[in-house]
C-alpha cells in the first residue's frame, strides 16, 4: 500500500530506504505508530502517526504523516 500511496501522490518510493524507514518506525514505538484498516479480511488503508517534541506544546505531539485509503 505504501507504493500505491506514493504513486498517487507522485512521491518517490525508494525500494531500499522507504521499507527501512518503516522498519525503524515499527521497531521503536516511541517514534510513532502504523494503523492498518481492514474490510472483509483485506487491508484497505493505513495511517502513520509520528511523534515529535516541541516547547510550544510543552512536550510530545503527534503528526499524521501518511493517510491512504484504497
Amino acid at each position: 500500500m505504501m507504493r500505491e500511496f506514493y504513486a498517487v501522490e507522485r512521491l518517490r518510493f525508494d525500494p531500499v530506504a522507504s521499507p527501512a524507514a518503516l522498519r525503524t518506525l515499527l521497531a521503536d514505538p516511541s517514534l510513532g505508530h502504523v494503523l492498518v484498516a481492514h474490510a472483509g479480511g483485506e487491508p484497505t488503508g493505513y495511517a502513520v502517526l509520528t511523534c515529535g517534541f516541541g516547547l510550544e506544546f510543552y512536550g510530545r505531539w503527534g503528526l499524521v504523516d501518511e493517510l491512504y485509503v484504497r
